[in-house]
């Protein structure tokens, strides 16, 4: 009898032992339970909203794959300055992590795309379009001697003498106004930004693949 008491004794510190050794982690659940509702965000093209989740799951156990999710929804939402600071981060936090050549890629591109509309947003320009078309002021009439009558045997009526000729003002064409060269230099800029802009959006993924975590 002694000898089964002892044996019971032993195998419920054995189990209080185990129990102890693997306790219930709070902020574990709590990471898990934002991981779970920004994916549900994802999924929906919510990028803002599961952005504040995932923040909230980092706060609760800061795992590196919370900055990767947030740096996609970014890049996903086109706020690339964002998503470009956050896969940054990530790699800090996590310099082996396997998908290493993939985030070096998007932040190739995003980095230069970031370049290329910071240079297009501070570019100063080329000539500021009047709020209406300024006229060329006309040239002075220019008198001119009366024109020497035909000889004739009728009298001219009343003797009056041939009506001075007016000269019409010309008119500038608009292609030689300076306004109109400022206008289409700044349409191409304008253009050349959104090309570059398309060009390396369309080498960027845009898939929507996230990897799985344990917390």
């Amino acid at each position: 009898m002694r000898i089964f008491s002892l044996l019971l004794a032993a195998v419920l510190l054995l189990g209080g032992g185990i129990a102890r050794a693997e306790p219930t982690d709070p902020s574990a659940a709590e990471a898990e339970r934002h991981w779970t509702a920004g994916m549900a965000h994802f999924r929906l093209d919510e990028y803002d909203a599961a952005v504040k989740e995932w923040e909230a799951g980092f706060r609760a156990k800061p795992s590196p794959q919370f900055l990767y999710n947030i740096a996609q929804a970014y890049r996903l939402s086109k706020q690339y300055d964002k998503a470009l600071s956050f896969y940054k981060k990530y790699l800090y936090m996590q310099p082996d992590a396997p998908n290493r050549a993939e985030v070096e890629n998007h932040i190739a591109v995003l980095t230069k795309l970031v370049s290329d509309q910071q240079a297009v947003a501070t570019s100063p320009p080329v000539q500021p379009l009047p709020s209406q078309e300024t006229k060329s002021p006309e040239p002075p009439a220019v008198p001119t001697a009366p024109a020497a009558a035909p000889e004739s045997t009728t009298p001219a009526p009343n003797g009056a003498s041939a009506a001075l000729t007016a000269r019409a003002p010309g008119r500038t064409p608009i292609t030689k106004k300076g306004w109109f060269w400022g206008v289409i230099g700044g349409a191409v800029a304008v253009v050349a930004a959104g090309v570059v802009v398309g060009v390396l959006l369309g080498t960027a993924d845009s898939t929507k693949t996230l990897p799985a975590v344990r917390f």
